[in-house]
């Protein structure tokens, strides 16, 4: 993507006058253009583009030259026009996809818009916005440029939009329009405006309303008006107070940041001069869609190239397969080759002419002239031989991506998000579907359709294609870079379980919101007892009654074992504990209403109790306040409805495809009769049912109470809702300056005074609230590491005693100290993380009125600051963060693993693969995972890299930590720390080392100074377990040894000689840069192809710096899958890519480019032995149409063919066997052994194919049917014919699959080469020399046995060494075969007997 010229991206800010004129001509105009040409330039560029490519300079070269007088070896237009048909097809295919773009460009930039003009909104095309227009968008209308809202026509100036274009999440986002600005446009009586106005101002929320339908209706309510008309109204009332609205609009200039906007509007009210803050909670961004909100005004900020999607739709770096690399190689030694065929026969001419001269001086030879004839002879030999290069290889390989694309994209084993049993089932059906499909269509009976795919294939789950040219990439992957949420793990939070102060609670969470409906409108008001008895908790989902897998066994074993104290059987229920603060009745402690509107007071004490409920307290209070959703209330009717009528429609499509069959039959009335529920496809759905008035009620249950559904950019605050709703607690409102929170049938409204959103820098969100009863306080939720630092406990106690003995005093009385409810949170939150949870912290403090009287203002300041906004307002909260936080619990969230993925990563594990999982979790929770996925197995030695193995192996050697502190010593005070965590991140890799025996001599020479003197006086560290053989090694490294390494290039060369020798690496606590950097590190130092595989924002570096990127279409979004070179929705869809397609595709291309080069070298080297007879005169042995059509028409078809439907084992084979996955990952198809030994056997075959046909014809056997001798013509027949049957031989034996296509292509060929020859020398002006020559050669019976002897002598002994190599030297390939595919037989499913096996092995 282009940036326009006059885009100034350097300047530190930008200012405007709203609807100032002459801002067009300032600035850029929304026009938006994506095509690369245009209609003047499209020829020169795109034939600029494509003589990039060396192969186009040399066969323009060799073509220039044909024209050249004594060089028309060839008929120069033959020589020509393969050449032009291949650019033609190219430039086709480019114009083409340009046109398309123009297309979208022209369809985009025409879009209708309503502007405002000096009186009203008035109609443009979106490319006429300008800078400081005011833009009238409505509902579901995508925002035609970058703008600042100045009002909404919701609530408090609050609009909804969708940023699927942008960033691809589905979340609806909130916008807020600024309180003043929103009331200037909506209420502009509440400003004190003159008397005389040109233009009187209404009140416009109260006096203003519109006829519709014959009632008067409020103007905002749209209710029972049409969209046009409400659309009209709005405009009506808005043109008022947007015509007054002058001023100045301050900003900071277009940058790709999608979170990043600070500037300030100044505009003139009545009393004085407004300046208003703008940050990107009031921006609106280009590609975006309004939603849940009936119109939004707006002013323009950016446009047309400088809005921020165009800023940020520029592609990622190309990237380049390892094949074409070898391709390269091969044509440069190709050309190699073709310039020692040429050296050779100039050579051999001047040495021939010389000889003749002396022995034929009667011939009159010319005066010699060396220079001239040594460049006619290099030239001639040139063109000669310029065949070696097929010249549609290139282009072939261009469609065969595009075709292996489209088969990839429709492989039905790759599709949506189904788990593996639903998908056989699927895929079982299917195929009995479309065998019943084909019977029908083969009797001509009555059938039903296909049903169509859905539109969208990301939406669908289907696998998508961005970067067909790393296609045969995915084969030879040796290092698999993937993160952990939401790519290992399905991203649905689920709460489970979270401490409260000292205590440790779980909770069984409610997934079905009809569930959860059922509950809290069941036989109570309220959903607890009133006794305060501990009944059996009506939340729990009952547990199916088969038994859950062995992942899911080993998974809950893990947890029971681990969690603290031995008490998981019998943790306390959150519910249960809640239900005292929900309600009063038979409680002991005040309510949460209560407190909140200051009638009750909290427990002032420190005892156990109190604390407990201090924290139950603050902690239902800052889960509600602290997070970014948005609360949705659900329709139970309208979902239902829609529901059902869904099912009703999917039903009808497959009772369509299953049973309409028996149309064709006339049913007996035995057969008329109910169906047997057993055999109906779907008996008891209620989608195949007559909808009954008693619909709008679920199981009888009216819906009254409302239930809310959220939409949130994190998941884990989507969990931590649905809690709090299931327990009686739910958020219900959101506004500009405010949240509402429903519970026990009243509202409480919490004014928010200042909220800083969660950032990846942070971790952690901070929101700052007055509550109902006049109290201010601040919540903070984010990550342990984060969180804990900041808390009382963590700190010395202020009364002189230790750390120990506070603990030890406070466990002698009923007092708990904050130093005790900080450990005891770090216990638990290690328990949790052990358990494979994720954790995050909760803290909170009161705020005097004074402190916030003298912070406000701070905090309006750097509201206000157009420079470096985020960093001041980020140094305003610290200020109260900092002065100690009252810590509240913990929290531990359930992210399930995904289907499959343990079989998947075992098979790469068992193919050699080696497997990293980059994660910024905690390692307990991060190794946990590990276990479960099976990347981490109870045998498997894991070796551990942190911090805390750094400090034991301090205090394990006095003598290092001595060392440290003597050079420590003379470093820089600010650079100890990172030299002591270089150094001992150094020292355990050299123990690794030793302890994998690595050769001494591959790492001695990489330590530093310090090390070889510390390793001097260490000679032995401590023993480490030792490996036995064949068993699985890993290694878990943390963020601290990620940073120290990233900075030293010795440390990294040392890490990877330790990666080596591991099977698998967890990173723990990493930034989504560190990420890419590692992936970077393995790429630059291993030299293997690399594979990175994320669903996330934070993935996206990672996935752009592997060879290949894949993403998942997650709940985190598309912005991994759009960024990724292809796009799955399951993790398992990972193991079929590569092994599959990735095996079959460059299985496939390196038959595709061995053939086309062996071919056309055994055309070329029949042309250089026969100079050997023609006295080195340059002459061709064949017909010059031959020579044209012999690589587009008569040979590249069924090596196309080959390309698209070979397989060299079927699929499951590739599915079972990792071995086979490992043998051919490193290109053993297109080796150096295959780059040369192909070569040297087309040279075999020419030279042998030239001397036996020489042998024959030179006979003088053949004779015509006129009774003629053979003549020159005929024997140019018998070369064109036989070699052309000889290369067709060679590709039908070396195919894996004779499929019917196949045997019908290559006969198809051989019958075109048959035709074309026989009308090109039929018709004298195209080939005068062979009229009539070809016909009377394939007359002569001679002619046939001639053939039959060549092609037997030239192809025997193919197949002897093929015997030869598969009975003595067979590959892992045909072990396989023999042993799961025995015979000639293709088998496309596993026998029975190998069905329920999951791996075989192959040596």
């Amino acid at each position: 993507m282009r940036i326009s010229k006059n885009v100034d991206t350097t300047a530190s800010q930008r200012s405007f006058s709203i609807r100032n004129p002459d801002n067009g001509k300032i600035f850029v105009k929304n026009n938006i253009r994506t095509s690369k040409y245009h209609w003047w330039n499209f020829v020169f560029r795109d034939l600029l583009e494509q003589f990039r490519h060396a192969s186009n300079i040399y066969f323009l070269l060799l073509a220039i030259i044909n024209f050249l007088p004594g060089l028309d070896i060839f008929k120069p237009m033959n020589q020509l026009l393969p050449f032009i048909f291949i650019v033609v097809v190219t430039m086709l295919k480019d114009g083409y996809e340009d046109i398309l773009r123009h297309i979208t460009d022209n369809k985009t930039n025409s879009t209708p818009v309503s502007v405002f003009t000096d009186t009203r909104f008035v109609s443009k095309q979106c490319h006429e916005i300008c800078v400081g227009d005011l833009v009238y968008v409505s509902q579901d209308e995508e925002i035609p440029a970058d703008l600042i809202i100045l009002a909404t026509s919701g609530q408090d100036g609050i609009c909804y939009v969708n940023t699927m274009n942008l960033d691809g999440e589905a979340n609806l986002k909130t916008k807020r329009a600024n309180p003043t600005l929103n009331s200037f446009i909506n209420s502009p009586q509440s400003f004190n405006w003159p008397e005389k106005l040109e233009h009187p101002v209404q009140p416009l929320n109260l006096s203003l309303s519109i006829n519709c339908d014959g009632l008067n209706q409020p103007l905002l309510s749209s209710s029972s008006c049409s969209q046009a008309n409400s659309e009209t109204q709005l405009q009506s009332a808005w043109k008022i107070p947007v015509a007054l609205l002058q001023g100045t609009v301050t900003a900071q200039p277009p940058s790709r940041s999608l979170v990043d906007f600070t500037g300030r509007l100044e505009f003139s009210s009545p009393s004085n001069l407004e300046t208003i803050p703008i940050d990107d909670n009031q921006l609106l961004l280009k590609g975006c869609t309004l939603k849940n909100t009936e119109a939004v005004v707006g002013l323009t900020v950016f446009t047309g190239q400088q809005t921020k999607i165009q800023l940020n739709a520029q592609g990622s770096k190309a990237k380049m397969s390892r094949l074409e690399w070898r391709l390269n190689a091969m044509v440069v030694a190709v050309v190699v080759v073709n310039v020692i065929f040429v050296i050779v026969t100039a050579l051999l001419q001047f040495w021939n002419e010389a000889k003749q001269r002396k022995s034929a001086p009667y011939l009159q030879w010319p005066a010699q002239q060396p220079l001239s004839r040594l460049f006619l002879n290099h030239g001639a030999g040139l063109i000669l031989f310029g065949y070696l290069v097929p010249v549609s290889l290139f282009v072939s390989i261009e469609f065969a991506r595009i075709i292996t694309k489209c088969f990839m994209e429709q492989d039905r084993r790759m599709r949506g998000r189904k788990t593996q049993e639903e998908e056989d089932i699927e895929m079982g059906t299917y195929s009995t579907v479309r065998a019943e499909i084909k019977a029908a269509k083969k009797n001509k009976s009555d059938y039903p359709l296909e049903p169509r795919p859905a539109e969208d294939p990301i939406e669908a789950g289907h696998m998508v294609c961005r970067t067909s040219t790393l296609n045969e990439e995915l084969g030879m992957v040796e290092h698999i870079f993937t993160d952990k949420t939401g790519t290992l793990t399905q991203n649905k939070m689920v709460f489970k379980r979270c401490s409260l102060g000292p205590e440790l609670f779980e909770f069984e969470a409610v997934d079905d919101p009809a569930q959860l409906q059922k509950i809290l409108e069941g036989s109570n008001t309220s959903p607890f007892p009133s006794d305060g008895s501990c009944t059996p908790n009506p939340l729990v989902t009952p547990r199916p009654s088969s038994p859950p897998n062995r992942q899911e066994q080993s998974r809950s074993t893990q947890h029971e074992d681990l969690l603290p104290h031995g008490t998981v059987s019998h943790l306390p229920d959150l519910k249960t504990h809640l239900k005292g603060l929900l309600s009063t009745e038979g409680g002991n402690q005040p309510s949460f209403l209560q407190i909140h509107n200051g009638k009750e007071q909290l427990p002032s004490d420190n005892s156990h109790g109190s604390l407990v409920k201090n924290s139950t307290f603050h902690f239902v209070t800052a889960l509600l306040l602290c997070h970014d959703a948005l609360p949705e209330q659900i329709d139970f009717e309208r979902e239902e409805m829609e529901r059902r009528q869904k099912l009703k429609q999917q039903a009808a499509s497959v009772t369509d495809i299953l049973f309409r069959r028996s149309r064709s039959k006339t049913p007996t009335p035995s057969q008329q009769s109910t169906p047997n529920p057993a055999t109906t496809p779907f008996p008891s759905s209620p989608a195949v049912s007559t909808l009954s008035d008693d619909d709008a009620k679920i199981d009888g249950i009216e819906t009254h109470q409302p239930i809310f559904r959220f939409q949130s950019t994190s998941p884990d605050d989507i969990a931590f809702l649905n809690m709090l709703q299931a327990s009686g607690f739910t958020f219900s409102n959101r506004t500009t300056e405010s949240l509402s929170v429903t519970c026990g049938g009243s509202t409480l409204q919490f004014k928010i005074l200042a909220a800083l959103p969660f950032t990846s820098a942070r971790r952690r969100m901070s929101v700052l609230v007055r509550c109902p009863d006049g109290n201010v306080r601040l919540y903070i939720k984010g990550a342990d590491s984060t969180i804990l630092p900041m808390c009382i406990g963590a700190h010395a106690p202020a009364n002189g005693l230790t750390f120990s003995q506070t603990l030890k005093k406070s466990q002698q009385t009923d007092t708990l100290s904050p130093e005790h409810i900080y450990e005891k949170t770090n216990g638990i939150i290690d328990d949790l993380s052990r358990s494979g949870y994720r954790t995050l912290c909760v803290c909170h403090r009161e705020i005097a009125n004074e402190e916030l009287d003298a912070w406000l203002p701070k905090y309006k300041d750097a509201e206000l600051s157009i420079d470096d906004r985020a960093s001041k307002i980020e140094a305003a909260f610290m200020e109260l963060e900092g002065k100690g936080m009252n810590l509240i619990g913990c929290t531990g969230v359930e992210d399930k693993l995904q289907d499959g993925c343990a079989d998947t990563i075992d098979y790469f594990l068992k193919a050699g693969v080696r497997v990293w999982i980059l994660t910024g979790d905690k390692v307990d929770t991060a190794v946990n995972i590990a276990f479960s996925c099976q990347l981490l197995k109870q045998n498997t030695i894991t070796h551990y890299i942190t911090s805390e193995t750094g400090q034991m192996l301090k205090s394990e050697l006095p003598q290092v930590a001595a060392k440290l502190i003597a050079w420590s010593e003379a470093i820089a005070a600010d650079q100890r720390a990172d030299f002591t965590s270089k150094l001992l991140a150094e020292l355990q890799l050299v123990r690794l080392l030793r302890h994998f025996n690595v050769d001494t001599k591959k790492w001695r020479k990489l330590l530093t100074t310090n090390m070889q003197a510390l390793m001097s006086t260490l000679p032995d560290l401590p023993q480490m377990e030792e490996k036995i053989e064949g068993q699985e090694t890993a290694m878990i490294v943390d963020g601290w040894f990620i940073h120290s390494i990233l900075q030293s290039e010795h440390l990294m060369d040392l890490f990877i000689l330790v990666t080596d020798k591991c099977d698998g690496v967890v990173c723990c606590r990493i930034a989504p840069i560190q990420k890419a950097l590692i992936v970077r590190m393995v790429k630059v130092k291993r030299k293997k192809v690399t594979l990175a595989i994320g669903d996330g924002a934070n993935d996206v570096s990672m996935i752009q710096e592997a060879h290949v990127g894949v993403g998942i279409q997650g709940l985190e979004g598309l912005n991994a899958s759009q960024n990724a070179d292809y796009s799955i929705a399951q993790f398992r869809y990972l193991k079929r890519l590569c092994a599959v397609h990735g095996h079959f595709n460059i299985n496939r291309f390196a038959s595709l480019i061995t053939y086309s080069f062996l071919k056309n070298i055994v055309f070329t080297t029949v042309l250089f032995v026969y100079q050997f007879s023609t006295g080195f005169s340059q002459q061709i042995n064949f017909e010059d149409w031959f020579g044209t059509l012999f690589n587009l028409a008569f040979t590249s078809i069924p090596i196309m063919i080959i390309v698209l439907t070979d397989k060299d084992v079927p699929d499951w084979v590739m599915m079972k066997c990792p071995s086979l996955y490992r043998h051919y990952r490193n290109g053993r198809d297109l080796n150096l052994s295959k780059i040369v030994g192909w070569p040297v056997t087309g040279m075999a075959v020419g030279v042998l194919f030239t001397v036996l046909l020489q042998w024959v014809f030179g006979k003088g056997d053949l004779v015509t049917e006129t009774g003629q001798m053979g003549q020159f013509d005929h024997f140019i027949g018998m070369i064109d014919t036989a070699m052309l049957a000889l290369v067709t031989l060679i590709v039908m034996w070396y195919s894996n699959l004779w499929s019917s296509i196949f045997i019908l292509t290559v006969s198809l060929s051989f019958a075109v080469y048959l035709l074309a020859m026989v009308v090109i020398t039929v018709i004298r002006p195209l080939s005068p020399l062979f009229y009539f020559s070809f016909l009377h050669l394939w007359r002569s019976p001679l002619f046939y046995l001639s053939f039959f002897v060549i092609l037997v002598a030239c192809f025997v002994p193919f197949t002897i060494f093929s015997y030869l190599r598969r009975r003595y030297f067979p590959t892992a390939r045909d072990k396989a075969l023999s042993t799961l595919n025995p015979g000639l037989r293709f088998r496309h499913n596993p026998p029975a007997s190998l069905q329920k096996v999951k791996y075989i092995r192959v040596n």
